[in-house]
């Protein structure tokens, strides 16, 4: 992929990231200068950590057509029954703390990879008990939004 596609891919990601972030109240900057910031961290993080953030965009965008415009229940960690829930449930838990810039948060999140690979693999989302699909829905909505702060992944191409 050249390197003018995929800042592009970025600005696309992030732009949908800032429209997101200034619906739902963040505290982030919003204007032109953040949101180039967030391009610039993206970009860098992406060229360094390429294959994860593409298996990522790819999981993220399968999780958002998943949740479609549901309002996700809170997760009640007495209903994640299956490892793989609880490694994503631990993974994005430790993830809600960091804090510094876009890059090092970034960095961060692309450690998401596994857990959310392991999550699709081997849990069925859209179970049958309606409490453990919500659950499992509010989960994915949590893994999502660590991502929103920054950018909308699901939107990067290839």
């Amino acid at each position: 992929m050249s390197s003018a596609t995929s800042r592009r891919s970025s600005s696309t990601a992030c732009a949908t990231s800032s429209r997101r972030g200034a619906s739902r109240g963040s505290s982030r900057p919003s204007g032109s200068r953040a949101a180039w910031q967030r391009v610039q961290a993206l970009h860098r993080v992406r060229l360094e950590a390429t294959e994860d953030f593409e298996a990522l965009a790819v999981a993220f965008k399968r999780a958002k057509n998943i949740l479609g415009d549901q309002t996700p229940a809170d997760v009640d960690t007495k209903l994640l029954q299956e490892s793989a829930e609880r490694d994503l449930h631990a993974a994005v838990a430790q993830l809600k703390g960091v804090d510094g810039g876009y890059e090092s948060r970034l960095r961060s999140l692309s450690g998401l990879r596994g857990p959310v690979d392991r999550f699709f693999d081997d849990v069925h989302v859209m179970a049958e008990d309606p409490r453990l699909r919500a659950n499992r829905l509010g989960l994915l909505s949590q893994a999502l939004s660590l991502f929103y702060r920054i950018a909308d992944i699901s939107k990067l191409g290839g």
